[in-house]
Parts: C-alpha cells; structure tokens; sequence
C-alpha cells in the first residue's frame, strides 16, 4: 500500500526526547517501510526516517507552535498540496485539529481514504475547568465526526461518543529495546511529563511521609513552572535531606529507560485525570516492573489488578495507595517474581510495534476498500 502519515513539525524523528506521539508514528512508519510498504510521512527536514520524507521546515519549532499557528497552516498545507500529486491509498493523520479541515476539503476534490489516530485526552471536566483548547479540540472533532477515527483506548471515547470510531489500537513498543529485569530493586519508580495531573508530588509526600525509597525522572519542568517551583522543588529538598530520592536528567532512549524502569519495585503512577493511553506504564511493563496507580483513564485496561500491579479507587486517596505499596511489598519473593514475569509478558503479547502495525494495516485495508 501507499500510505501517508502526516505529523505536526513539533519534533524530528526519532525524537530526541520525550514526544509520544512522534515516538508512535516513527515505530509505525519504520515497521510498514520493513514490510515493504510505500510510506511517506509529512515531518520536518532533520527528521533521519527510513521511510520517504517530505517537509517544509528544516527543524523542529516545540512549542513555539502553540502561539503562532502560521507555522502548523503551513506545515499542513505542503502536505496536502503534495497528497494532491502522490495520490496515496490512505491519509493517516496524527496532527492538530486544524487538519481536520484541510482533509474536508481534500476529500470535496478526490476519493483518498483518510483516518485519524486521537492522541489527546477529550475530558469534557477539562473543557468546563475552563481549557479553551479542549474545547475547541472537542467541538472541532464533533463538527467532523462522520470520519474515520481510531481510539488509543476504549476509555478515550467516552469523551466524545458520538464519532466514528473504526477501532481501538494501543500503543506499541520496540519490545526488543526493552530488556526485562527479573528482579528489579526495592525501590519506588515515577517518570512522566512534570504536569500537576501525574501525581509526583503525590509520590514524593509518600516517600517522605513512610521513609520510601524513590528514583524519578521528568522531562521539561517547564511544562508547569509554578507547579515544579512550588510543588516539587520544597519536596524533592525535602526527601533528600533524608536521603530518599535518586533524580535522573530526562531519560531519551529506549535502553536507558528500560534499565531506569527495570530497576525498581514497582511504579507509582497517582494519575489524576482520565489519561487516554499510558506509554509509560506499557513501557513499565516491558522493563518487568509492576504498577501501582489510580484506577483512572486507560489504566483499568492496561493493568490487570493483582496480575500486573494493583488499581486503587481514587476515592481511598493516598491511603488506598500505601495499602496497595504494602500489599506489593509484602508479597513473597516468588510470587513477586512471578508478577514481573506476567509484566514483560503482557507486553510482549499486547504492547509491541509488530501487533499494534498489523491492527493498523487491518483497519487501512478495510479503509481503502470501502
């Protein structure tokens, strides 16, 4: 097949850094080029693919997208000016909502089949506590809803039930990346982006409070300056007074995540928000380390309580957490040992690249045929 896979310019692939998404459609595109696919994906010049590349912008623009929105307009409309002329079988998007409305209108002037990868939470809580861009994001998604859309998770979709969802398709991992740790080590794990909703200061109260060992890594504490400022810098002088946390600079390859993540107890994930899909957690996983969490957005899929980690009612707060940490802790070594096992074995039969490439290729033929 002939497939176009349209990016936003934020990152170059493979990304540097933290970018889930981009990290996605780099796996993506890289297992469709092996099985002799024609893939051209809409990135940025720097981008080192092996896939056809096709770009206006040398570099990478981050965040400087969200206050000009020239540069995505663009970006979008050299996309489809040039699937104009390649003609592609299907157009997989994973961009702003804005592309929603240049695939309108490509779709007004030829049949090219086109599906669209939701990547972001579409929490109606969100929109009222006053997010304007949720709330565009929302009604923008419900103005085309009749397109063909595929969920990262069956929880996602009750944000906007009303679309027309072809599938949902978890993430996938290079899994062979990630080498599995049998034991692990007696401490507590957190990594994520520094945002209020993912719970690390939750995670470092509980540290201080019980005298846990705690290792974490974060990428951009820009992200929320005032939340990393006033939040977690007084606890992270905190707990290393007593001598409890271990901090890592921003972790950027799978093999030194995989040694990060597998060097731990378990994870401690005190999400907050319903999460559409957790690539953190799958990767958590793979590297054999349980995970211990809210049971909030996709976690209930991706956890199996007391098989894979344990799921804690949000309402129990922190007290269902440290139940749930001693429950892990008080396990006996076998059984302990038996559960990192069923963590790299969840992920090898449900979180790989090759799987979440054949549920891709099974919806673009569909697609294309219809």
């Amino acid at each position: 097949m002939k497939i176009a896979l349209i990016l936003n310019p934020w990152f170059e692939l493979p990304p540097r850094g933290y970018a889930g998404t981009e990290r996605i459609v780099y796996s993506l595109a890289e297992e469709l080029v092996k099985r002799k696919h024609e893939v051209i994906v809409y990135t940025v010049g720097s981008s080192k693919i092996s896939a056809k590349k096709r770009f206006v912008f040398e570099k990478p623009f981050g965040k400087v997208l969200y206050s000009n929105p020239y540069i995505i307009i663009k970006h979008l409309h050299y996309a489809f000016k040039d699937i104009l002329k390649e003609k592609p079988d299907i157009v997989h998007l994973h961009t702003a909502l804005v592309s929603f409305y240049f695939i309108d209108l490509l779709s007004q002037f030829v049949s090219i089949p086109s599906l669209i990868t939701l990547h972001t939470s579409f929490n109606k809580e969100r929109a009222e506590e006053g997010n304007k861009m949720i709330k565009y994001a929302r009604e923008t998604a419900v103005a085309f809803k009749n397109y063909n859309y595929i969920s990262i998770s069956n929880k996602q979709r009750e944000a906007l039930p009303q679309l027309n969802y072809v599938k949902t398709i978890y993430h996938g991992i290079p899994i062979e990346k990630f080498k599995f740790n049998p034991v692990g080590s007696n401490k507590i794990v957190w990594l994520g982006r520094l945002y209020k909703h993912k719970g690390l200061h939750t995670v470092l109260k509980i540290a201080i409070k019980h005298k846990f060992k705690v290792k974490f890594a974060f990428a951009r504490e820009q992200d929320e300056p005032e939340y990393y400022r006033n939040s977690i810098l007084p606890l992270i002088k905190e707990a290393n007074k007593l001598g409890l946390t271990e901090q890592y600079p921003e972790i950027k390859t799978e093999t030194k995540k995989s040694q990060f993540l597998g060097d731990a107890k378990f994870f401690l994930f005190p999400l907050t928000w319903d999460e559409p899909f957790g690539l953190v957690i799958i990767e958590s996983l793979a590297s054999g380390t349980p995970v211990i969490a809210y049971k909030k957005g996709s976690l209930p899929e991706i956890i199996k309580d007391g098989e894979t980690g344990f799921l804690v009612d949000p309402n129990e707060g922190e007290a269902g957490l440290i139940k749930a940490i001693k429950r892990i802790y008080e396990l006996p070594q076998d059984k302990y040992l038996e559960m990192r096992k069923r963590c790299r074995q969840v992920a090898e039969d449900k979180y790989t690249v090759q799987i979440m490439t054949d549920n891709y290729l099974e919806v673009y033929k569909l697609i294309a045929k219809s």
